[in-house]
């Protein structure tokens, strides 16, 4: 919530990786206080800001508040930072000279993510040509990451010419090469679990895997579910603070158990017989 402070964090030997970012506000859920309106906004740039901090870093710390976010875009309403993320293994990094190709690898099954690409020259030592006047020692084609992602992304294998003809030519006269970093992501299959109210919910991963919580719901949404005869009529509840209690709990543990009860997430339908059910992946 505003002026707090959260730390992200993922296990050792794994990085930061952040997926979204956002802070302002878009919904009536999270950190409401009494008595303050709640105005739809949004700041451009959390993810740029969550980037800097974070990035490739075994952990961080981010601040929410406004002065970190540039202007009170809107003022007088309670805000907050959210920020998806995943731990990943470092980060591969190919360089090729120009002329040359680039050839990305990945094992089967688990796609390329580029992170970051440079065509040009930013260290003179690098592909040096003595042939070429190396005029520039800081250039770079400003479309190189976006060119190689579009090329590249969610294939397991992946060549691109370190080629003018494909980045432009950011410093003419002047020996280039394409330097890429890029993840191989691994693809989890989702796995879903049921406690209903008042039992305990565990879920667990196996050696050298961690949790993940991708969905949360404490409350009801169909009657089949922990079905208790003349309890299960509203179908239309779910406590607002599930998903964030689970996270807290359970993410990046390689086991977890929360009470499906509410005194963990309040009542969101009383009279209601409610179940907890968690979606997640083992990374």
């Amino acid at each position: 919530c505003e002026y707090d402070s959260v730390t992200l964090s993922c296990p050792k030997g794994l990085v930061i990786v952040v997926t979204s970012a956002f802070y302002g506000r878009n919904n009536d859920v999270y950190c409401r206080k009494s008595g303050i309106p709640s105005i739809s906004c949004d700041y451009k740039n959390a993810h740029t800001y969550v980037n800097s901090k974070c990035h490739l870093r075994k952990d961080c710390i981010l601040n929410a508040k406004i002065g970190t976010f540039t202007d009170d875009k809107c003022e007088g309403t309670t805000k907050y930072l959210d920020v998806t993320y995943t731990c990943e293994k470092r980060m591969k990094t190919l360089r090729v000279c120009e002329s040359s190709t680039l050839q990305m690898v990945c094992p089967t099954g688990l796609p390329i993510q580029t992170m970051y690409a440079i065509y040009g020259r930013l260290e003179p030592t690098a592909c040096f040509n003595a042939s070429s006047s190396q005029s520039s020692y800081n250039c770079s084609s400003p479309n190189a990451t976006v060119e190689v992602s579009s090329r590249c992304n969610k294939k397991v294998s992946c060549s691109i010419p370190a080629d003018n003809t494909i980045f432009g030519d950011p410093c003419v006269s002047s020996s280039k090469y394409l330097e890429v970093d890029y993840l191989c992501l691994k693809q989890y299959e989702k796995t879903f679990s049921v406690a209903c109210e008042y039992d305990k919910l565990t879920i667990s991963c196996s050696d050298g895997y961690y949790l993940k919580i991708v969905y949360a719901l404490y409350g009801r949404r169909q009657q089949s579910t922990c079905f208790r005869k003349g309890l299960v009529s509203n179908t239309n509840c779910a406590a607002g603070t599930a998903l964030i209690v689970v996270q807290s709990r359970c993410n990046y543990e390689t086991k977890c158990t929360v009470e499906a009860s509410n005194r963990m997430f309040g009542d969101p339908c009383v009279g209601t017989h409610k179940y907890l059910e968690v979606e997640y992946q083992c990374f």
